[in-house]
């Protein structure tokens, strides 16, 4: 067994703190760990509860990763702290909270497999219930003494705080057992100075719940000396930045949900027997039911995003814009279901079949640049154009659905009784099905329970059902059953031509008459950008007169993403698939080259063929400003108000292999749908990659980077 060293279990136990508001910061840890120390003797049993879970999670083999980052070690705190506070202090105390502990590790491991099917975080339930267990039985053992002086001790007030202010600092280190103010007071300076809008939006929390119980006329025993005020700032911190993206829909979101913990506390208080306490359960039962709602949704409505991985509200927002670009619902990148160019004949909302519950549907047809979907005078199904031509899977996934036996329509004819004809169903994801309809009698070569990769054959279009003219169908559903209602997508990379120009949509929806097909791109697309792990790359950086040298290396971390790093240690994170170079994140510092290079570049293509494409993208400003205003920022997002850099793009591949791409940019701001611009920069920025080499030249403004040479690296 691998013994770790005494940085892995300080930063668990740190972030075995932190993780109680969602925070990944070792600091904010620390500040908490030394609000619960205000009182010595109390403070060391979270920190003894810390220690002993992750321990217990290390020896029984969970995830070292997860023990690192505090996963295991939360509910340690929780259970060690209430315990402690709740009996005095003898070996059979000690004796109890191990034992809870190592019961809560097991529990924790059963119960975040069982939610995990649901796509559900398991929060602090395994210590509401397992202290119950330890509660109820204390009533049994004859050496356990419930302590009252401990309470009274830690129940003062400070008189140089106002009186709401002492109660809401009370309530916040109630979620630690401790009510001391100045606990509380520590740790809200602790969220001011790490997590503002965490801090933020508790306060909003807080406001509604205490309103709320004022109105209701609820006895005020639960907020003023129970301190289960904490439950409203948990939901609001949870719903309103947390699981989700932070914005002004997810400040509604948070109220919605201060009001039904509302419901869930007063309720269980009253059910619960007068010796138990719902402590948190209010907030888990609220937090676990909203999100699992929100994640059955057919739409994205009302501008609630769930987060992919829950964090922060300042580290959500980041990660949501930086990618932005690469965001896609459930992680699926959806292609275009055939080779070639095809037309879209009938797209969302569209004026035949495309309404009501199947109004998010895509029909492709081929046109002949005359404009006629058919030869002759298409009275044979085989005069139209696409009719038996392959149809592909838009995306990976496992075959559900199969129907294979609807005989074709003749030319103008449609089958009422079967509206969907032969049809695949993929899953992509959970609750996340791609249905293409109206196949070809007898060509489907698919078969239930078949695993098919993007762009594998499935069958060949056809008439089947109510189809008066050979198309292929496609749409998305939550559900895997011919006739489900249709759900709102967005292809990625895809190519429309139109007579002045081609335009990529690097992600978008598509619009009736439409010429479209997926972007063809170079086999050897990797060669366009630094991605051997054997290679360094030396560029010299020009400043006007001023200049010095970069060197960059290919590396990857543990969870096998990609980077380039220079020698000062700044990272640039990318995404190099499919032909298409996405930046995904930058760390380290800025006036670098590599700093320069995350500011603007977004998606970048590598098509197959000489020519030109337009495109315009969206990039954040965390890389363009400074660290600061971009947390001042981050108020305005929450309030529905965004500022970014929007893009006009223009690449062209010369005959040489070259891919020369130009950006002209500016600076927006948008709420809704006013949206106005900031500040338009003059020159435009220029980029060259050289297939073989790489990142060859960009220049932006006074600053110029040229590759000068590649060295295998030693």
């Amino acid at each position: 067994m691998v013994v770790m060293d005494w940085r892995f279990w300080l930063e668990s136990i740190l972030r075995s703190y932190s993780l109680i508001f969602f925070s990944r910061y070792r600091a904010l840890g620390g500040v908490i760990l030394a609000a619960t120390l205000i009182t010595p003797s109390h403070g060391l049993f979270g920190l003894f509860g810390a220690a002993l879970a992750n321990l217990f999670a290390f020896l029984l083999g969970y995830n070292r990763q997860e023990i690192r980052q505090g996963f295991w070690g939360f509910n340690g705190v929780l259970i060690a702290l209430g315990l402690g506070l709740y009996y005095d202090v003898s070996p059979q105390l000690i004796a109890l909270i191990a034992i809870s502990v190592f019961f809560m590790t097991l529990f924790t491991a059963w119960i975040k497999n069982f939610l995990a099917v649901y796509g559900l975080p398991y929060m602090s339930l395994p210590f509401n219930l397992v202290i119950y267990a330890a509660i109820v039985t204390s009533f049994g053992t004859g050496y356990l003494t419930p302590s009252i002086e401990r309470w009274q001790l830690l129940d003062i007030s400070l008189n140089f705080l106002p009186g709401w202010f002492n109660l809401f600092c009370k309530n916040l280190g109630a979620i630690f057992f401790t009510i001391h103010p100045l606990s509380g007071l520590l740790i809200a300076l602790g969220l001011l100075i790490f997590s503002r809008l965490s801090l933020l939006l508790m306060l909003l929390g807080w406001y509604i719940g205490y309103s709320v119980h004022a109105f209701f006329g609820v006895n005020p025993y639960l907020i003023e000396h129970q301190y289960l005020g904490f439950n409203y700032m948990l939901t609001a911190l949870a719903l309103g930045g947390v699981f989700v993206i932070p914005n002004i829909g997810s400040l509604f979101l948070a109220a919605a949900g201060v009001l039904i913990a509302f419901l869930n506390l007063i309720a269980l208080e009253i059910v619960l027997p007068y010796y138990l306490s719902s402590l948190a359960l209010a907030f888990n039962i609220t937090v676990l039911m909203v999100v699992y709602a929100l994640k059955v949704r057919l739409y994205p409505s009302l501008g609630i995003l769930l987060s992919a991985n829950p964090v922060s509200p300042e580290e959500n927002l980041s990660q949501y814009r930086e990618n932005l670009q690469m965001w896609r619902r459930y992680g699926v990148q959806i292609s275009l279901p055939f080779f070639g160019e095809w037309v879209v004949s009938q797209a969302f909302h569209g004026e035949y079949t495309h309404k009501d519950d199947w109004a998010y549907g895509m029909d492709f047809m081929i046109q002949d640049e005359g404009g006629k979907i058919y030869r002759g005078q298409g009275a044979r199904l085989s005069d139209y154009h696409c009719y038996d031509v392959p149809v592909l899977a838009p995306a990976p996934g496992k075959v559900v659905v199969v129907k294979n036996d609807t005989p074709d329509n003749p030319p103008g004819q449609t089958n009422p009784r079967d509206n969907w004809g032969n049809c695949v169903i993929i899953e992509h994801a959970p609750y996340y099905y791609s249905c293409l309809a109206h196949l070809k009698r007898n060509t489907i070569c698919v078969k239930e329970g078949d695993e098919v990769e993007k762009g594998q054959k499935i069958g060949h279009c056809g008439n089947s059902g109510r189809s008066p003219y050979p198309h292929i169908h496609l749409q998305f559903q939550t559900q895997p059953y011919v006739g489900a209602p249709s759900i709102y997508f967005e292809f990625s990379n895809v190519v429309i031509r139109r007579k002045d120009a081609r335009v990529l949509v690097p992600r978008g929806t598509l619009q009736k008459d439409d010429r479209v097909e997926n972007l063809r791109y170079d086999e050897a697309f990797e060669r366009y950008f630094p991605a051997q792990f054997d290679r360094e790359w030396f560029f010299a950086v020009r400043n006007g007169a001023l200049s010095a040298g970069e060197t960059w290396e290919l590396r990857n971390d543990l969870y096998n993403n990609l980077y380039l790093e220079d020698e000062g240690g700044s990272r640039l994170y990318f995404d190099l698939t499919e032909g298409v170079l996405t930046v995904k994140k930058y760390q380290g510092r800025h006036r670098t080259a590599l700093h320069l290079l995350a500011q603007t570049l977004v998606d970048v293509p590598f098509p197959a063929k000489p020519g030109k494409l337009q495109w315009t993208t969206q990039a954040p400003l965390d890389y363009s400003l400074p660290s600061g205003l971009v947390h001042l920022l981050d108020f305005f997002a929450i309030l529905g108000i965004r500022f970014y850099l929007e893009i006009d793009n223009l690449l062209e591949r010369t005959p040489d292999d070259s891919i020369v791409l130009k950006q002209h940019k500016r600076m927006v701001v948008q709420a809704y749908r006013w949206k106005r611009v900031l500040k338009v920069y003059p020159e435009p920025r220029q980029l060259m990659f050289r297939k073989g080499k790489g990142l060859a030249f960009m220049k932006e403004g006074a600053v110029e980077l040229t590759l000068e040479k590649i060295k295998l690296r030693e």
